[in-house]
């Protein structure tokens, strides 16, 4: 018996000897939630993947064995995701992910509705009884995209007499993603003047990628083959699943007759070469009708143009030109700076026009290049003040007056000493910005207190350069400037403005004595001349 005891008390059937007996296991509360989640939770196109992961829970106090996850409500059209669990057993506060994927169907996507998935997770007690979570439910939005392409052809492209019969073709695509049905090919524009094809569709269904072609034919009439060919724009229209209408961009096409149309440009910048921002340039455009029909809506554009300023506005005098006749369309143009630290404006036009019966027809680009002449230019001014000193710790503070007088923006402006005579350490420039523009100016300035050392030189000599890199990151430096400062260990000579301060003391001594004043005068006319 004490054997046995022992056993029930190894595995927790007795309490221990002055131990809170034991809760019941029957007495401790079951839990389980479940969490579901869709990755991703948006999908546009057919096959692709959604992976479910549902988190399960045990936030109960027994452990649960036997987890399965199931699906209450799947509305998706294809086979609903198979879910696996990585371990059926959930011990108390634990938690477990387990896993299902679904393939997207082109009828997911058709009917345009979210795809939502309810799952439910249950486990087994130690006693056998069920648990089950709550319902969890996740949504994958449908982002479906319907569209329709169409391109139109004519056989044949030429016509030479009326009664010829020309067989349109139109062939649609369905590059979207959904399908569509009650395909319409409708004519936009047709400049024929017999009856209007009548265009059938062998099928009105297209699934995505799908296509078909759609033909009509049409008798050309001898009023055609005056205005010189038909033109004809078609566009195709479906609708998808869920009622949305989708009609695709036009495709235009052109029968033409025989007559052979011809369209030139030459494209002219006056001047050619300019200097500074703000020159006006002019461009002329010279369009000839080179071919033997008449050209009508003429129009030159430019299809390519590198100033920073506004584009020219061009006009035409004339837009109606008979066989080999021509016109000058004009625009003109502000070249800015920006342009000038380019180095130039290049320029492509087009000229377009219509022909009766036949569309439009274009030139090639025609280019006018606009040089502009760069020249990079700095110059230095240095100046010092005071401009003489007599003692030790003196300070002097030097200018540097920096001027862009040449035409292009200079960056990386630094004023830099070539030659410093002084015995102290060399001062420290600094300039207020490191860019100018043309005619744009600036003052740096350093700092220098004066050494003993210097005071036996008589003369400190300072000598700078400015520097800095054009738009073409060739170098640019100014002229060298100095700037000198005498130096003495006893007065300064007598200038007139230390005369009126000998001056002033002098009256202040003397009680306002004239005789000194007047011998002050003597001496500053004898040190001038």
């Amino acid at each position: 018996m004490p054997a046995i005891g022992a056993a029930l008390l190894a595995v927790g059937w007795l309490p221990l000897a002055g131990a809170a007996p034991a809760v019941a296991e029957g007495t401790r509360a079951p839990g389980l939630s479940l969490t579901k989640i869709a990755i991703p939770t948006s999908v546009s196109t057919a096959g692709q993947q959604v992976t479910y992961q549902f988190v399960a829970t045990n936030t109960g106090e027994v452990t649960l064995s036997g987890l399965t996850v199931a699906d209450t409500d799947f509305t998706g059209t294809g086979t609903p995701p198979v879910i696996t669990c990585p371990d059926p057993t959930l011990a108390p506060s634990d938690q477990v992910t387990c896993t299902g994927t679904y393939s997207v169907t082109q009828d997911d996507l058709d009917a345009g509705t979210a795809i939502s998935d309810t799952a439910t997770a249950t486990g087994t007690t130690p006693d056998g009884t069920a648990t089950t979570s709550s319902p969890s439910t996740a949504t994958v939005d449908i982002t479906a995209a319907p569209s329709l392409s169409l391109v139109k052809s004519a056989i044949p492209s030429t016509v030479t007499a009326a009664g010829q019969v020309i067989t349109y073709s139109f062939l649609v695509i369905n590059n979207g993603t959904v399908t569509v049905s009650g395909l319409v090919i409708t004519e936009t524009a047709f400049s024929g003047t017999g009856t209007p094809p009548a265009v059938t569709c062998p099928i009105t269904t297209l699934a995505p990628e799908a296509s078909t072609t759609c033909a009509g034919t049409y008798t050309v009439t001898s009023a055609d083959i005056a205005a010189g060919g038909l033109t004809n724009t078609a566009t195709a229209t479906g609708t998808g699943a869920d009622g949305t209408a989708t009609t695709s961009p036009p495709s235009f096409v052109v029968v033409d007759t025989d007559i052979s149309p011809g369209l030139a440009l030459t494209k002219l910048a006056d001047p050619a070469i300019v200097s500074a921002a703000g020159q006006r340039v002019t461009y002329r455009y010279v369009v000839t009708n080179s071919g033997d029909g008449i050209l009508t809506g003429v129009l030159v554009f430019d299809s390519a143009f590198s100033g920073t300023g506004t584009p020219p506005a061009i006009t035409c005098p004339d837009t109606t030109l008979a066989a080999g006749e021509q016109t000058t369309c004009t625009g003109t143009y502000l070249v800015t700076q920006a342009d000038v630290d380019a180095g130039g404006v290049t320029n492509t036009a087009t000229a377009n026009a219509t022909v009766p019966g036949d569309g439009s027809i274009a030139t090639p680009p025609s280019d006018a290049a606009l040089d502009i002449t760069a020249a990079p230019s700095l110059s230095l001014v240095k100046s010092a003040e005071p401009t003489a000193v007599t003692a030790a710790g003196q300070q002097v503070t030097y200018s540097f007056r920096v001027l862009n007088n040449g035409n292009v923006t200079l960056t990386g402006v630094r004023v830099a000493e070539t030659l410093f005579s002084g015995t102290g350490p060399q001062p420290a420039i600094a300039c207020p910005a490191t860019v100018l523009a043309p005619a744009q100016d600036m003052t740096c300035t350093s700092h220098y207190p004066v050494t003993k050392a210097d005071l036996d030189a008589r003369r400190i000599s300072d000598t700078a350069v400015v520097t800095a890199t054009d738009p073409s990151g060739g170098t640019v430096t100014s002229p060298p400037s100095t700037a000198s400062v005498a130096v003495g260990s006893g007065s300064l000579p007598v200038t007139g403005r230390s005369l009126t301060r000998i001056v002033v003391a002098g009256l202040v001594a003397a009680g306002g004595g004239l005789v000194l004043l007047g011998t002050a005068f003597a001496l500053n006319r004898r040190r001038t001349h």
